[in-house]
């Protein structure tokens, strides 16, 4: 059948020449701590040694690792005896098999064509009979831990991260965001308590990775909600958008995405780090600024500049509230960065323990900040949006008998009081951007100056109007009232 060696197995360099085949396989060819495993356990079987958990978790950059708490090496192992199995059901022209036989760390040799001149029963090259050497790692006379939570652990974890997200729903429904919000707080806090105890398949990465996001996002926009449902007139019967707050918020976690996208990657790499890929390493650092850059110019872009350029009060908090955004962003991309270049990556719960300290600070930040905005929107509304719009005067009579459910009893009342018809025709209104981009209802916010209140201390009355009203109204911007209507 081919060259034999001493004892009727194939010869050192047959073993050799399989493995280079071995490595440049599709299983191998992009998985370098695989090929390093396992050209330590076939050398190590060659010269008749005991391979020990330990030396392999040396081998991957892994110090001080405790065999009792972590398998990141049996893990990693059962990976490479898959490939080698996934190889050998396409391989045609191997002569050579190599295997690992399971609860072990020892490599077997055998021909992939068995005939009759060759051992009917193959088996590993035998270990040495040193007894030191045998007694040395009783790998299949020992119970393996896991880094896993116990059964009961998970299923109450589980069970709990499901109960909140179930409750947040109809809170959310009922107009109660505040409630919502704390809700999906503790959401977060077992789900990162799962994500750090548990390992998870790659399509569960990409769910958690999704919810995670989303939770983070919701809480600064959701916390203040209800300060919005409080002070804005028919927003109680035209609700904000539900993915309003998960879009808007991921304004303060830019640097965060990036982490769960690599956490993600890097399970399509065996969790190896960006010391044996460093390409994922400058596409982390790449992703990251251009998030980076594309979040400072999206913020230029928007209204807050004029918060600054009016000087409008709570300008600095704004300023301030982002600077800490800012930073712990930064800080958190870092500490990302420099986790994740290790060889190898045996737990990430100390890089989910970071980020939700991280997190607790951007949240308490985001959520200063967006409250400003509500004090700006009811005091300087012209200030942050000067754009000025006025009524078209000639439908404000058909006002009053209108009929549409999505006027609610304060906006009906508005509606037939005389003194707000004639505010429509006289004052100027503000339009104040919010979840237009997310309804398809066509509602729309402005706002008008209440002459009532004193120059000093200006209050604004923000209304959300439906379609149904601003196809009779026609607001119309007035530095130019020879446009078309504006469009809601």
């Amino acid at each position: 059948m081919g060259e034999l060696d001493n004892r009727g197995y194939p010869s050192t360099s047959q073993i050799r020449e399989e493995l280079k085949r071995i490595f440049g396989s599709k299983g191998f060819s992009k998985a370098p701590l695989q090929q390093r495993l396992l050209e330590l356990i076939v050398q190590s079987t060659i010269n008749g040694d005991v391979i020990k958990e330990s030396v392999l978790a040396n081998e991957i950059g892994l110090k001080d690792y405790d065999q009792s708490k972590h398998s990141l090496v049996r893990g990693r192992v059962s990976a490479i005896r898959k490939n080698l199995t996934k190889y050998y059901a396409k391989a045609k022209n191997s002569q050579v098999r190599i295997s690992i036989p399971p609860n072990s760390f020892d490599a077997k040799f055998e021909w992939s064509d068995t005939s009759k001149d060759e051992p009917a029963e193959p088996t590993a090259v035998p270990p040495s009979t040193d007894p030191l050497i045998q007694d040395a790692d009783p790998l299949s006379h020992r119970k393996i831990a896991t880094n896993q939570l116990p059964g009961a652990q998970a299923i109450a974890s589980t069970t709990i991260l499901l109960t909140l997200l179930i409750a947040f729903g109809p809170l959310t429904a009922a107009g109660h965001f505040t409630s919502a919000t704390i809700v999906l707080f503790f959401a977060a806090v077992t789900l990162t308590f799962m994500l750090a105890t548990l390992r998870h398949s790659r399509p569960a990465r990409v769910g958690f990775s999704i919810l995670m996001i989303g939770m983070m996002a919701y809480f600064p926009s959701g916390w203040t909600l209800n300060r919005v449902m409080e002070t804005v007139v028919n927003i109680d019967v035209l609700p904000p958008a539900a993915s309003y707050p998960f879009i808007t918020g991921l304004k303060f976690i830019p640097l965060f995405i990036p982490i769960f996208v690599f956490w993600i990657v890097l399970a399509f790499h065996d969790d190896a780090g960006f010391s044996e890929h460093p390409t994922l390493g400058k596409t982390y650092g790449i992703f990251s600024g251009l998030i980076l850059v594309a979040w400072l110019m999206a913020g230029w872009a928007t209204d807050d500049y004029n918060i600054w350029s009016q000087g409008s009060p709570g300008r600095w908090t704004v300023v301030i509230g982002y600077l800490i955004v800012l930073l712990c962003n930064l800080a958190i991309s870092f500490f990302g960065y420099w986790f994740f270049r290790r060889k190898a990556i045996t737990s990430y719960k100390n890089l989910f323990n970071v980020c939700l300290i991280a997190y607790f600070i951007v949240g308490i930040s985001g959520s200063w900040v967006d409250s400003e905005y509500n004090n700006i929107n009811e005091c300087c509304l012209d200030r942050r949006h000067p754009d000025t719009y006025s009524a078209d005067v000639r439908g404000l009579t058909a006002l009053s008998t209108i009929s549409s459910p999505e006027i609610g009893p304060r906006l009906r009342a508005m509606l037939r009081d005389p003194t707000f018809i004639e505010l429509l025709n006289t004052v100027d209104f503000y339009r104040q951007p919010f979840d237009q981009s997310f309804l398809t209802n066509g509602a729309a916010l402005f706002g008008f100056r209440d002459p009532s209140s004193s120059a000093n201390s200006p209050r604004f009355e923000v209304i959300r109007f439906p379609k149904a009203l601003l196809d009779v109204i026609r607001f119309r911007r007035r530095d130019d009232t020879a446009k078309r209507p504006m469009k809601p």
